[in-house]
């Protein structure tokens, strides 16, 4: 799975890539209702927002399950923590914690690319325009699939069963 998500990542890249070389100077950075173009912008600053947006969350997708780990307890932001974060767990967690984010990061990494590919094509058209209908689908596939990761996110950290015998977790 993490091979999917580095293939993609490098499909983002391909794809910022070509939008810097086929694009105009100015290009569109945001678009309204209807797919209506509400702010203009720099090529070079779109593109140098994507990448640094690319870079970023692969580095969050890939070494989430090492970052909990250095990071105090308070500062991690999951179910049963003080459980999952035991050093004896660290391994458990890890392994729990890469296969969900790298879920996550495949989903993202496709919600990215669709939204990439249709700024280039709403930008390479006469007058510019977003396709709007595909994007609203693709954005509540994502907020679809965000929502059900929450909750196997949720589900995969919760206490087990047998540990309440181990004592108070809280």
């Amino acid at each position: 799975m993490r091979w999917v998500l580095i293939v993609l990542f490098v499909a983002n890249v391909a794809l910022s890539i070509a939008g810097f070389l086929l694009l105009p100077e100015e290009i569109a950075i945001q678009f309204g209702a209807e797919g209506e173009v509400n702010s203009w912008g720099s090529k070079r600053f779109s593109f140098a927002v994507s990448l640094g947006l690319e870079v970023f969350f692969l580095g969050l997708f890939l070494y989430t399950d090492r970052m909990v780990f250095w990071l105090p307890p308070k500062w991690v932001n999951m179910p049963n923590r003080a459980y999952w974060l035991r050093p004896e767990r660290k391994e458990e967690t890890g392994k729990k914690l890469n296969h969900l984010m790298w879920q996550f990061g495949i989903a993202f990494y496709l919600f990215f690319f669709v939204v990439g590919g249709l700024t280039l094509q709403a930008n390479l058209s006469e007058p510019v325009r977003l396709e709007e209908g595909f994007f609203l689908c693709a954005l509540g596939l994502f907020l679809g699939y965000t929502a059900f990761w929450c909750v196997r996110f949720y589900l995969a950290f919760r206490m087990p069963k047998c540990s309440s015998k181990e004592g108070d977790f809280s």
